[in-house]
């Protein structure tokens, strides 16, 4: 866990990083909360990123942290194989992100439960925020509440710029998607 006033300034790969093998088990917790996060130099990432892998259970809760100019999918909540992660992500700043400022996706007979709320994205490259079930080996379940968060700024660079403000799909198997009280604004 990092929890309050750490900074991550120009790194190349993310800032932190959480997940596991396909032969990992066991249950994790983590948090990454009041902290600081920004690029100065092009192409680097800085982002945080959490994946449950194989029968992992992962609870983690990323909120009150600033990013600035971050990249790679600035906040990543993941699921994959048979794994189970109950996320929340809320109260962030996301600014000027290089690409999608919060990312949630799944695949492959997993659970992803995630929250995300009331945080505040401006001038996102691509998505503001991303939730995707993409299905493939057994049943995969997405269920996500999207709520109270600010959007303004979106789909800005056309190299990575995929759909919009909020974005909310399942290409297969089953999903829940609850997307209420959210400002989006300007592209």
């Amino acid at each position: 866990s990092a929890t309050g006033g750490n900074t991550f300034s120009n790194i190349p790969l993310p800032a932190v990083q959480l997940g596991g093998s396909v032969a990992s088990t066991g249950s994790h917790s983590f948090t990454f909360t009041g902290n600081t996060v920004s690029n100065t130099i092009a192409n680097r990432a800085g982002s945080v990123n959490v994946q449950a892998r194989n029968s992992q259970t992962i609870v983690s809760t990323i909120s009150g942290n600033t990013h600035t100019n971050a990249g790679g999918g600035v906040i990543n909540i993941g699921a994959d194989e048979a794994s189970l992660h109950r996320a929340t992500v809320d109260a962030n700043t996301l600014t000027a992100p290089v690409s999608n400022a919060i990312l949630g996706a799944n695949d492959d007979a997993n659970r992803l439960r995630l929250l995300v709320n009331n945080n505040n994205i401006s001038n996102a490259a691509a998505d503001g925020i991303e939730v995707a079930n993409f299905g493939g080996v057994g049943v995969s379940e997405l269920d996500s509440v999207i709520t109270n968060n600010i959007v303004s700024g979106h789909s800005l660079n056309g190299a990575v710029a995929f759909l919009g403000g909020i974005v909310a799909f399942n290409f297969e198997d089953n999903g829940c998607q609850a997307i209420t009280g959210n400002n989006v604004s300007g592209n």
